[in-house]
C-alpha cells in the first residue's frame, strides 16, 4: 500500500516511517511504524503513535452495529479504491493551551464496517490527522474472517 499525500499537497510526515504489520485474530492486518506501540482490543487495536504533544492513541475496531458518525457534516475521502466516510469535531479550549479536535472514520467492509477514532490538539487551526491517515492508509480488511 502507498502512503498518500492528503489534499493540500504536503507529504505526511509519517511517509517514509520504517513499518511494521501486526494481524488481529479476526484476519484485520495493518501497518503501523515500528516506533508506535499497539495494543490488541476484542475486534481491533488501540495504537499509541510515537511521543507527539497533542496526539492521543488511536482505536481501529471492527464494528457491526449502527454507524457512529452524525449524519450531518460528513466528509467522504477515497483512499487506494476504499471509500472513507469521517467527520472531525472541534472542543474549543478543551486542550492546555489549544483545541481539541477528534477525527472518526468509518469504512464499509462485507457486512460490517471499519471505525477508525482518534483525537489531536491543536492551538492554530484544525490539524492535518498525519499518524490517523497513515494508519488508515495502511490497514487491510481484505483478510477479515467471517465478513
Amino acid at each position: 500500500m502507498s502512503c498518500a499525500v492528503d489534499s493540500t499537497s504536503r507529504e505526511n510526515p509519517y511517509a517514509k516511517t520504517k513499518m511494521k504489520e501486526i494481524e488481529h485474530p479476526n484476519g484485520l492486518m495493518i501497518l503501523i511504524p515500528e516506533v508506535a506501540n499497539n495494543n490488541q482490543t476484542a475486534n481491533g487495536f488501540s495504537i499509541v503513535p510515537p511521543p507527539s504533544r497533542g496526539i492521543s492513541e488511536m482505536s481501529i475496531d471492527l464494528n457491526r452495529n449502527q454507524s457512529p458518525l452524525a449524519r450531518s457534516e460528513i466528509k467522504e475521502k477515497t483512499i487506494d479504491g476504499r471509500f472513507i466516510k469521517y467527520q472531525i469535531e472541534k472542543n474549543e479550549g478543551d486542550g492546555s493551551g489549544g483545541d481539541s479536535y477528534a477525527i472518526t472514520a468509518e469504512e464499509n467492509i462485507g457486512n460490517g464496517r471499519l471505525i477508525y477514532h482518534q483525537s489531536d490538539l491543536s492551538k492554530l487551526s484544525e490539524p492535518p490527522f498525519d499518524f490517523f491517515w497513515l494508519i488508515v492508509e495502511q490497514t487491510d480488511a481484505r483478510s477479515i474472517k467471517n465478513l
